[in-house]
């Protein structure tokens, strides 16, 4: 093998290397992307059935307490360290 020659092969393994970390690179990048989407999508759908489940106690706990529930503990008062 001449001088020329080798100087090529090294030339296609580095050119080789160099590709491989670029594509590894985009694959992670497009890896990290679609963790976060699912994360934000968990997040979404976190928020959205949350707000029903809440919604859904309240008026569950309203209809069993009435009034009694919705005022919750503002009416309590303090005596002597136990609720009254």
């Amino acid at each position: 093998m001449s001088g020329l020659e080798v100087v090529g092969v090294i030339a296609g393994i580095i050119s080789a290397y160099t590709g491989a970390h670029v594509v590894f690179q985009n694959w992670r990048k497009a890896r990290e992307s679609r963790r976060h989407n699912k994360q934000n999508l968990k997040l979404d759908n976190s928020l959205v059935v949350g707000s029903s489940t809440i919604q859904q106690t309240y008026e569950d706990h309203f209809a069993r307490l009435g009034q009694r529930f919705a005022v919750g503990d503002i009416e309590l008062t303090w005596d002597c360290g136990s609720f009254s």
